[in-house]
Protein backbone atom coordinates (compact mmCIF):
# COMPACT_ATOMS: atom_id res chain seq x y z
CA UNK A 1 0.00 0.00 0.00
CA UNK A 2 2.78 2.40 0.97
CA UNK A 3 4.60 1.71 -2.32
CA UNK A 4 1.45 2.14 -4.41
CA UNK A 5 0.66 5.49 -2.78
CA UNK A 6 4.25 6.70 -3.15
CA UNK A 7 4.26 5.79 -6.85
CA UNK A 8 1.14 7.93 -7.24
CA UNK A 9 2.66 10.87 -5.37
CA UNK A 10 0.31 10.51 -2.39
CA UNK A 11 1.26 10.68 1.26
CA UNK A 12 1.12 7.44 3.22
CA UNK A 13 0.90 9.06 6.64
CA UNK A 14 -2.24 11.08 7.27
CA UNK A 15 -3.77 12.58 10.38
CA UNK A 16 -6.23 10.14 11.97
CA UNK A 17 -8.64 10.72 14.83
CA UNK A 18 -11.28 8.32 16.11
CA UNK A 19 -14.03 9.31 18.50
CA UNK A 20 -16.29 6.87 20.32
CA UNK A 21 -19.59 8.51 21.17
CA UNK A 22 -22.55 6.83 22.82
CA UNK A 23 -24.28 6.70 19.42
CA UNK A 24 -21.49 6.11 16.92
CA UNK A 25 -17.86 5.68 16.01
CA UNK A 26 -16.48 8.70 14.15
CA UNK A 27 -13.41 8.05 11.97
CA UNK A 28 -11.66 11.14 10.64
CA UNK A 29 -8.75 10.57 8.24
CA UNK A 30 -7.40 13.74 6.62
CA UNK A 31 -10.32 14.97 4.47
CA UNK A 32 -12.49 11.88 4.94
CA UNK A 33 -14.95 11.54 7.81
CA UNK A 34 -17.00 8.39 8.34
CA UNK A 35 -19.62 8.04 11.05
CA UNK A 36 -21.17 4.68 11.83
CA UNK A 37 -23.92 4.02 14.33
CA UNK A 38 -22.93 1.22 16.68
CA UNK A 39 -25.86 -0.84 15.41
CA UNK A 40 -24.12 -1.25 12.03
CA UNK A 41 -20.71 -2.29 13.42
CA UNK A 42 -20.51 -6.01 12.71
CA UNK A 43 -17.03 -6.98 13.95
CA UNK A 44 -13.78 -5.74 15.44
CA UNK A 45 -10.70 -7.79 14.61
CA UNK A 46 -6.94 -7.55 14.78
CA UNK A 47 -4.44 -7.97 11.98
CA UNK A 48 -0.71 -7.88 12.57
CA UNK A 49 -0.58 -4.07 12.85
CA UNK A 50 -4.17 -2.85 12.71
CA UNK A 51 -7.52 -2.98 14.47
CA UNK A 52 -10.30 -3.19 11.90
CA UNK A 53 -13.90 -2.23 12.56
CA UNK A 54 -16.19 -3.84 10.01
CA UNK A 55 -19.11 -1.55 9.39
CA UNK A 56 -21.54 -3.43 7.19
CA UNK A 57 -19.37 -3.82 4.06
CA UNK A 58 -16.87 -1.06 4.85
CA UNK A 59 -13.79 -1.05 7.05
CA UNK A 60 -12.43 1.50 9.50
CA UNK A 61 -8.74 0.69 9.93
CA UNK A 62 -6.92 1.85 13.04
CA UNK A 63 -3.15 1.31 13.30
CA UNK A 64 -2.03 -0.13 16.63
CA UNK A 65 0.65 2.57 16.72
CA UNK A 66 -2.28 4.98 17.24
CA UNK A 67 -2.04 4.06 20.94
CA UNK A 68 0.84 5.42 23.01
CA UNK A 69 0.56 2.60 25.55
CA UNK A 70 -0.98 -0.84 25.89
CA UNK A 71 -3.28 0.59 28.56
CA UNK A 72 -4.65 3.16 26.09
CA UNK A 73 -5.26 0.38 23.58
CA UNK A 74 -7.05 -1.78 26.18
CA UNK A 75 -9.23 1.12 27.33
CA UNK A 76 -10.17 2.05 23.77
CA UNK A 77 -11.04 -1.52 22.80
CA UNK A 78 -13.05 -1.99 26.02
CA UNK A 79 -15.03 1.20 25.33
CA UNK A 80 -15.69 0.20 21.73
CA UNK A 81 -16.76 -3.32 22.67
CA UNK A 82 -19.12 -2.00 25.35
CA UNK A 83 -20.98 0.01 22.70
CA UNK A 84 -21.13 -2.65 19.99
CA UNK A 85 -24.22 -4.86 19.54
CA UNK A 86 -24.10 -8.25 21.27
CA UNK A 87 -23.81 -10.12 17.96
CA UNK A 88 -20.82 -7.98 16.94
CA UNK A 89 -19.21 -8.52 20.33
CA UNK A 90 -19.62 -12.26 19.83
CA UNK A 91 -17.82 -12.11 16.46
CA UNK A 92 -15.00 -9.91 17.82
CA UNK A 93 -12.83 -12.72 19.14
CA UNK A 94 -9.52 -10.81 18.91
CA UNK A 95 -10.88 -7.98 21.02
CA UNK A 96 -12.35 -10.42 23.52
CA UNK A 97 -9.01 -12.22 23.85
CA UNK A 98 -7.16 -8.95 24.34
CA UNK A 99 -9.52 -7.85 27.11
CA UNK A 100 -9.32 -11.21 28.90
CA UNK A 101 -5.49 -11.38 28.80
Amino acid sequence: MRKALTERGQAYEQQLTVHLTPEAIVYDLADLTMTARWSCVTDLYLTQKYWVFLVQSSAMVLPRRFFATREEELNFIAQAMSRMPAAAQGRSLDATRLLRA
